[in-house]
Parts: structure tokens; sequence; C-alpha cells
């Protein structure tokens, strides 16, 4: 498609080449502008050109001022939490997350122009209908909640939406068109969006640009038989016409699919695959994440290989060690400074960035050894108190840090900016801000809670110190790292990011029906039937757009290979519906299957060799070391004579060079522990039994 849409443009403004910056070419998604870029260069042939602005309408439409101010997200979900809370429909476990899914499902009806009707019983009446079911207690409580609540936001509020704001500065730019506008590869538009290129086609020329679906050649016909836009026909049906137009298979030298019989091999598969295709000369590789456990396993085997991957599709937030690292210092913060989180935390290369990394261990490491022995369990004032015993100045001034940091953290209700502020203060006096400026995913932790802190500045509700952390886990959670660092050939990405590019090779991991097309999480509010019935997406739209973006990758890429688990556990795991499809169509067009044969049989002799020449050393005989005399003990306990009779390396560590173990910290109390103090307790009562009498 960008090449039909780049020759168009270049026909039309031949006269004016090599200058096209007087139009404006709108795209699905930031990651096709320098596809449809170069796509331009070609259809002109010109060593240089002056190129138009290639842009997403969201990005074009954000850069138009509003008079009005915009209220960010978070702020929304803060203010429904506050409605919740008043009105006390819910326990408070769940309103965090009714708060997050109402606000979501508001943005929705703003951006699909759904109004919800005024009066009650009018909307319990549709919502009813579209139940199927009769009225009921648990269904007027959805319907009022819904109800209540956007009426209840939507009036009087000084601030747009989000998806409010997108539509007013949509109107903006259709109100004085000047520019030529060219639409390439959009696709689910909204009614705002489809309204905005009808009028900005009544001042200036407007040229759409759609995804053709037909019978143009061999490999369109195979997915268009697939994945159908109206299924007219069954699959026999639809597979017998596709062999009688195209008698040769479009798929057979082009696509594969692989089911692997662990993770570990799926993981395998895609790091020799990728490896296959660099040595073969693929200049542009592409690894679609829809299983991102496996993804991620891949990588480390391909960066082990001194492979790169530049990744577009990131991970979750929370399972950076930076966010890791946050999580600890707030464990300690709740549980009075718990002396394993303290001393995890502590170890980590976050804390206390400032001072060097073996000064710091050793530091802790001593702390550790105090702690043991003096068998402390929570509190920061007994830590000081155990560095002044041994006169550590280094490990007392540590502590006073730390306290200092819990200081900031008092635990009295505060707004969320107020949280965020103390958190950022504590951070500080602990040194673990400076570890996260040090860390790309901790750089980008603090972004995220310099940004919340910015958008809940006005916010005056109050929080306890674990409805704050709840809020905070959730917006970790919600988060994407995203390793800007890195430029290469081999791509992670996601499929939606594939829309109008191309590449020589393709990869799509977690090709099995729980993750192609994937199971998102069933809405609490408003089921399939409710959103059909109010003109929100559905389902069903999303499973159409799946198999669009599907089929456009496979036709603008060299070749592809799906890799999927045969088994979960000791269970089957089925292929995923859409590809199944495609596989069974083509076996009855073709009377062949799609499978990979000979990738298992690869992978045996595929580990990454060691680039060191060197020959191995000879082997050594085993050792007869000698001890020395004066380390012998004169006495021997009947631990140390078991440990020589079972490990003489045991009890030479333990008994000669006296490198015992720490002792481990007791946190709960033992049989003789409970019996000494049940007889001190006796005895304290019958001296003061014998005393009265």
């Amino acid at each position: 498609m960008a090449e039909r849409a780049a020759a168009a443009i270049v026909a039309i403004y031949r006269a004016s080449l090599p200058d096209l910056h007087h139009l404006v070419v709108l795209v699905p998604d930031l990651h096709a502008v320098s596809r449809v870029a170069r796509a331009l260069c070609r259809a002109a042939e010109l060593p240089a050109l002056l190129l138009p602005r290639i842009t997403t309408l969201a990005a074009w439409a954000a850069e138009v001022p509003l008079a009005r101010p915009l209220a960010a997200a978070s702020a929304r979900a803060v203010t429904l939490y506050d409605a919740l809370m008043q009105r006390q429909w819910l326990r408070q476990a769940d309103i965090w997350s009714i708060a997050q899914e109402l606000s979501g499902l508001f943005e929705e009806l703003t951006r699909y122009n759904v109004a919800l009707a005024e009066n009650l019983d009018d909307f319990s009446h549709r919502m009813e209908a579209a139940y199927q079911a009769r009225p009921g207690a648990s269904l007027r409580f959805e319907a009022q909640l819904v109800h209540e609540l956007w009426w209840a936001m939507s009036r009087g509020a000084p601030e747009l939406t989000p998806a409010a704001a997108y539509q007013m500065r949509l109107a903006h730019l259709a109100h004085e068109p000047t520019l030529p506008l060219y639409a390439v590869g959009l696709s689910r538009l909204t009614q705002a969006e489809r309204a905005f290129f009808e009028r900005y086609a009544q001042c200036a020329p407007v040229t759409v640009f759609e995804a053709v679906r037909g019978d143009q050649d061999a490999l369109a016909a195979t997915l268009a038989a697939a994945w159908p836009a109206a299924v007219e026909l069954e699959l026999r049906a639809r597979a017998a016409r596709l062999s009688a137009a195209h008698p040769q298979s479009a798929l057979k030298e082009r696509m594969r699919v692989f089911g692997a019989a662990s993770a570990e091999q799926e993981a395998q598969a895609i790091d020799v695959t990728v490896r296959e295709w660099l040595l073969a000369g693929k200049k542009s590789i592409a690894i679609v994440e829809q299983d991102r456990v496996v993804a991620r396993r891949a990588r480390a085997l391909l960066e082990r290989a001194e492979v790169l991957v530049a990744d577009e599709a990131g991970w979750a937030l929370s399972t950076t060690s930076a966010a890791t690292a946050l999580g600890r210092w707030l464990d300690i913060v709740a549980s009075d400074a718990y002396h394993q989180d303290l001393l995890d935390l502590m170890k980590s290369p976050f804390a206390f960035h400032e001072l060097a990394r073996g000064e710091r261990l050793q530091a802790v490491w001593r702390l550790e050894r105090y702690v043991r022995e003096a068998n402390v369990i929570v509190g920061v004032n007994r830590y000081a108190e155990l560095a002044r015993r041994y006169d550590d100045p280094q490990v007392a001034d540590m502590v006073r840090r730390v306290e200092r940091g819990l200081v900031a953290l008092k635990r009295n209700r505060k707004p969320l900016a107020g949280w965020l502020a103390a958190l950022a203060a504590s951070l500080e006096e602990i040194g673990v801000r400076a570890g996260l400026e040090a860390d790309p995913a901790g750089e980008q932790l603090l972004e995220l809670l310099a940004s919340r802190a910015s958008e809940l500045e006005g916010s005056g509700t109050l929080f306890s110190f674990a409805g704050w952390r709840r809020w905070l886990a959730g917006e970790i959670e919600a988060a994407t790292f995203l390793d800007r660092g890195v430029e290469s050939t081999v791509i992670f990405t996601y499929l939606a990011a594939t829309r109008l590019r191309r590449f020589d090779a393709v990869l799509i991991c977690g090709c099995d029906a729980q993750h192609l097309p994937g199971n998102s999480p069933a809405p609490r509010l408003f089921n399939q039937a409710v959103r059909a019935e109010l003109g929100l997406p559905t389902q069903a739209d999303d499973l159409r757009e799946t198999e669009a973006q599907l089929s456009a990758l496979i036709a603008c890429s060299g070749v592809v290979l799906c890799t999927w688990q045969r088994r979960l556990g000791d269970e089957d795991n089925l292929l995923s519906p859409l590809l199944a499809r495609l596989v069974a169509l083509h076996g009855i067009a073709y009377g062949s299957d799609l499978d990979d044969d000979g990738l298992a049989s690869r992978l045996q002799h595929s580990e990454v060799a060691s680039p060191d020449e060197l020959p191995l050393p000879a082997p050594t005989l085993r050792s007869s070391p000698l001890a020395s005399a004066d380390l012998l003990p004169r006495e021997f306990s009947a631990s140390a004579y078991n440990a020589l009779i079972t490990c003489p390396y045991q009890f030479y560590e333990r008994y000669m060079l006296k490198l015992g173990e720490l002792d481990e910290v007791q946190e709960l109390i033992d049989k003789r522990d409970y019996g000494n103090r049940a007889a001190r307790g006796a005895c304290e009562v019958s001296s003061h039994l014998s005393g009265r009498l």
C-alpha cells in the first residue's frame, strides 16, 4: 500500500519535484514513517527529495492549542475513586480497579460519540434489552453506577478529557485547511475522524488509500480466502476456488509453522532461525511478540550469540530491577525496616549509589553480621544501636540515612502528589535516586513518577500509605519499559506496529490460541452485547483488525515463520485459530502442510561456540591437601566429629579455618525458648504469690 500511495503522490506532483513539503501524509503508526519516506524517494527516482510532513492523525492534532485545560487520565481516575468512596457502593479493595475501568469506559464513550440517556430508567431498559435479561438488582446497580458517574463527570467539569480534547483539535484542524492531505492505511476510524476528513475535503484535496483485498495475485487470494471480510462460502469451497484460480501455492516457500515441545525449544528456534537469516543476508528481521516470556528468553539467547536486538515492544516496567528496588524500599517503610528487606535493598546496586561497590558491600556485610549475632528482626533504632555498639561509623551513617528516608515518608494521610514528593525525598536520602538515574529502566521509572506528580498536583483527595501504594503499584504495572539504547536490523515489535512496514523476514512467536489473537480480560462493566448496542468496539471488531494486520504483515514480508508450543505442562496446546484456518485452507487446496519439519533437528547443533580458540588445559590429578598441625583443634565436639566424618573439607573450613556460617535471625520461638519463657513465667508467678503470702 505504501508503494501504491507513493507512486500516486509522485505522479500528481511530478512538476513540483523534488519539493513535496507542502503535503501532509497521515500513517497509522509512527513506525511507518520511514517506510513511506523511502517509498516516496524510490517513486521519485531522485537522489534527494524534500519530503512532505509524514505523521499520525493523533500526533498532528496534538499540536493544536486549546483554551480549556486538559485533565490527565490519572487525575480522572482519582476523581472517580473519590466519587466511589463518597457513595460507598463497593468494597474498598475493588475501588481502584473499578475507577480505572470506568475511566477507560468513559473515554471510549466520548471517543465514539456515545451519549447516555439522561433518564436512568431509559438507560436501564436499554441495558436490559442488550443483556436479554429481566430487571434485577445487579443489573440496576450496574446501570446506576455507570449512569450516575458518567453524568457527574460530564456536567460542569472545567477540564477536557483526552478524548474530548482530541475531537476539539480535529474540528480546529478541519476548520481552515490549506494543505493537500493523504491518508495511507488508516483503519477503524471513529465518527469524529470520519467527520474530520469530510469537513477537510470541502476546502482542500483529501485522498484516502485503503487496503485492497482481492484476487490480484496468488498470495493475496490465499490470505483473502483464509480471512475473508465476509464469510460467504465454507472453507472447502474457498479452498477449491483458490486451487482452481492458482494451481501453485504462494505460501509453500514463503511461510512455515513450527510447533515446539517447550518454551525453551521455542526460544531456541527463534534464536537459530534469526541467526540463519542473518547469515543468509537478511537486512531487516522482525520478531513479533505474542508471548513475551518466550520472547525475552529468545532475546537472551540472541544476545549470548552477540546478536543485539532493538526492542519496540518492551516489557512491563514492574519486572525490572529498578521497580523491584523501589518495591523493596516501600516494604521497608511498611514493615518497620524488616531486616531481610533492608539488607536486600542495601546489597542492590541502586542504594547508596555514590559509595564504591566494594566499600558498600563490606559495610552491608558487617551490618548483616551484627543483625544476625544480636538477633534483630525489625526497627531502625535497633540497627543504629548495633552500629554504636560495634563502633562502626560507616554503618551508623548508612542507618541514619535510612532513618531520614523513613521520616520523609511519614505514614499519615496525604494527596497522591504529596506521597510522590515524599517518595522522591526519601529516595534522595538513601541514594536510590542516583542509582535509578544511572539505569535505563530506573530513568523511565523516575520519569513516570515525575509525570504523575505533575498531573495530580491539583488533586486534594487524601490517601493512606496502603491506598497510595496500591495506586502506585497499578501505575507501575501498566507502564512499559522500552530499551532505547540499541539500534539493530533485528527488532522485537508487536503486531499493530507492523502496519505499512516491509521486512525481509518475520518471526511470529506465541502463535497459540492463548496468545493469538489473545484473550483480553473480561470487563466487569458492559458485556459484548451491551457494547454492540451502544456502538462501542467489540471483540469481533478486534478480531477482524487482527486478521487484517496479520494478512498485511505476511503479504509485505519475504519469509515468515510462526512458532508455538504444542504442549503446556501435561496438556495439549492448540494452534491459534487464525493460523489453523490458514493451514487447513492450504492443506485442502494444495495437499501439503506448512510445518517446518527440519528446524527441530537443526537445534541440536545450534549451540554458540566459544570464541576462545586456545586448547583446553590438561586434566589435573585429584588434589591431596595437607592440614597444618597448628590449625588442628584441641577439642572435638560431637558436631565437629560428624563434620569430619561427613566431609573433611567442611570440617577444615569450619573448625580449622574458623569460617563458620553466620547465625540465622530467629523470628519464631522454638520449643526450647518457649519452655524457658514458660519456666521463667512460672517462677515469677510463684515468687509473687510467695511474697503476698
